[in-house]
């Protein structure tokens, strides 16, 4: 069994450990681990909403738009940049989703991580993703000590820049991905009648002076969406928050959307 960092209390910030089906601390702040494998270290006290992070039907759109393939060519460029930056023994995927993007990552490191504050999509990742701990844990609070990663990704998720650098190790880094300015144009148009650019979500991480970026490609390229996985995008995009009932309803009925992905990638060292 791969040896995996320590999980830090969320209460108390002591020292977590497995007895049997739960971890506990010093304290005695108890959290029982999942059928699944996955263990929830957000207390009820720190949750914002009910259900925080993305809907249980949102997550299962992205997953089945996912696994269709449409975006495998971004996870191979995460895969082989990872494969050629010598990352090191420790990763994490925050904001890991249904863990699309790290899928195959174990095989790289000596252990994995991954954590959501959406429970359903940590669920989904125990699943995918086998010999890695899973958590359910905010991108704002990350339930690790101090320098336990050498590793990180984050893709279309919040950056919490000083949570980030904290977690990773002296020279660690983090590959970070974002929405290039023309992402998803021709579905934004079925549902705008002016489409602005994407800004991306790197300023908050490029304005921290923490971080030195290392490395950065643009990847961009066509997709033709089919039937029912139409609508499946809009559900795993923001734009379905925003689209008018109508507009949701014409999308559902489309058969075929051809549409521009541009993503940006890129990697950057702890200063």
């Amino acid at each position: 069994m791969p040896s995996y960092p320590t999980y830090k209390c969320p209460i108390c910030c002591a020292k977590l450990s497995r007895v049997n089906g739960s971890y506990q601390c010093e304290n005695r702040h108890n959290f029982d681990i999942a059928k699944e494998g996955y263990v929830n270290l957000v207390p009820v006290q720190n949750k914002k909403s009910k259900q925080p992070g993305d809907s249980d039907a949102m997550l299962k759109s992205r997953q089945r738009f996912l696994d269709a393939g449409y975006y495998s060519r971004l996870r191979s460029c995460i895969h082989e940049r990872i494969a050629a930056a010598s990352a090191g023994s420790t990763f994490i995927d925050i904001g890991c989703g249904d863990g699309y993007y790290s899928e195959g990552l174990n095989l790289m490191f000596s252990s994995t991580s991954a954590c959501d504050i959406a429970k359903t999509a940590v669920r989904l990742s125990a699943k995918r993703l086998p010999n890695t701990q899973c958590s359910v844990a905010s991108a704002y609070s990350l339930p690790y000590f101090n320098h336990s990663f050498s590793y990180g990704l984050s893709v279309f998720s919040p950056i919490c820049e000083h949570e980030f650098r904290r977690v990773l190790q002296e020279g660690g880094r983090i590959l970070v991905v974002g929405p290039g300015d023309t992402h998803l144009q021709q579905l934004a148009a079925q549902i705008y009648t002016e489409v602005t650019p994407h800004r991306g979500n790197f300023a908050v991480i490029e304005n921290s002076g923490l971080w030195t970026e290392t490395w950065r490609q643009e990847l961009r390229y066509s997709i033709t969406v089919q039937n029912t996985e139409i609508e499946d995008l809009l559900k795993m995009t923001p734009y379905y928050w925003s689209a008018a009932k109508e507009k949701q309803m014409a999308l559902a009925e489309m058969t075929m959307l051809e549409t521009m992905v541009h993503f940006e990638i890129r990697e950057f060292r702890v200063s």
